[in-house]
């Protein structure tokens, strides 16, 4: 494993530490599951938190990644639901509109 591959693989760990303590505010903190890019070039770029979209009383999250190198900046954003048993399930979905 390189150093870049070593230090994104540490960011997306630090950064769901940080997700899962701001928002469940437990005494323990414990790694439930990883999530990786592809590849280097369509590696994840950002993890953010953003509450309970789907108002079950667990928090989601949002994970954007590239999907590229044609154009620059271009990639996706993926919306994950939060549950009881800390499970991430992409296959559910809910309507925005």
């Amino acid at each position: 494993m390189g150093p870049k591959k070593t230090s994104f693989l540490f960011l997306i760990i630090i950064s769901l530490y940080f997700f899962i303590s701001e928002t469940n505010a437990q005494d323990s903190l414990y790694l439930v599951g990883t999530i990786t890019g592809e590849s280097y070039e369509k590696r994840i770029t950002k993890v953010k938190g953003v509450g309970d979209i789907n108002d079950d009383g667990y928090a989601d999250f949002m994970i954007s990644k590239r999907t590229g190198k044609k154009i620059k900046d271009e990639g996706i954003v993926k919306l994950y639901l939060g549950s009881v048993d800390g499970n991430i399930d992409s296959d559910k979905k809910i309507s925005l509109f």
